[in-house]
């Protein structure tokens, strides 16, 4: 405020030292009051400037920690891409195990079938060779009946005491349902005036299949005819525990070597 300009202005309605006492008042109530807003609107500036500084370092704080929580999301997304990378390629080898399992399979599927292959041309061969065993057991089967044939007569008398009214190699039992049974050596004859009969099974070497064998065929024999018969049998040899095993079930049961029978060395069973 200019006090000279303002003097002037009322010095034509106050007069000259009036004017001046009063230009004078009001300029110094100018700057007082100048003066007064100036630092309360100073005071408020700064104390705003250190809210605002506050507030600045707050944020930055608060950045800072924003920053650094990005960092770690970051770090762990690395990671879980990491472990979903390795999870990838351990898949891809997992699948590439199944594959090669997959073809390992399918080498040991056509292996197997080759097998069954080679099994099934086997059996043929085998059936063929047990047609061609059975054949040639058939032959020295009948083979040793035919040259036990003169000495059954003797056998019946001196063994069993039966008086021999006939005999038979290679008889046929014939059933009513169609079936048979066919007896090695069919021996009829009369042991203190009963009908009574000698059946024989002959082996080249007797097994434990062939003695259940012919006591089933001996079981059905007695249900079709209701007699008495005396089994035996004879083998060119016979394995220790084939002997053990006649001698412990079927004790009641002879058995003869083919020797003992062509020579009638019947002394063991007197």
């Amino acid at each position: 405020m200019n006090v000279i300009d303002i003097y002037q202005d009322l010095k034509s309605s106050f007069g000259d030292e009036p004017a001046l006492t009063l230009a004078k008042a009001l300029n110094k109530i100018y700057e007082e009051i100048t003066t007064k807003v100036t630092r309360e609107d100073f005071s408020t500036l700064h104390s705003t400037l250190n809210e605002l500084a506050e507030a600045q370092k707050e944020t930055q704080e608060a950045l800072k920690r924003l920053s650094e929580a990005q960092q770690r999301t970051d770090k762990k997304f690395e990671e879980l891409a990491q472990t979903m990378q390795s999870l990838t390629l351990s898949q891809q080898q997992t699948d590439k195990k199944f594959e090669e399992l997959a073809l390992s399979q399918q080498r040991i599927d056509k292996k197997f079938e080759e097998f069954i292959q080679f099994q099934k041309r086997n059996e043929k061969r085998i059936d063929k060779l047990e047609s061609v065993f059975g054949g040639l057991a058939m032959v020295v089967g009948y083979e040793l009946e035919d040259k036990l044939y003169p000495h059954l007569e003797k056998l019946a008398e001196k063994v069993y005491k039966i008086h021999l009214k006939s005999k038979t190699l290679r008889k046929n039992i014939v059933y009513e349902n169609g079936k048979f049974d066919e007896i090695n050596i069919f021996i009829q004859g009369n042991l203190n005036g009963e009908t009574v009969y000698l059946l024989g099974e002959c082996k080249a070497q007797a097994s434990k299949k062939d003695i259940e064998k012919f006591l089933n065929t001996l079981e059905r024999f007695q249900l079709k005819y209701n007699a008495k018969a005396f089994p035996f049998f004879v083998a060119y040899s016979y394995d220790p525990e084939v002997e053990e095993y006649l001698q412990g079930e079927y004790p009641d049961m002879k058995y003869f070597k083919t020797f003992e029978i062509e020579y009638e060395e019947y002394e063991r069973f007197n």
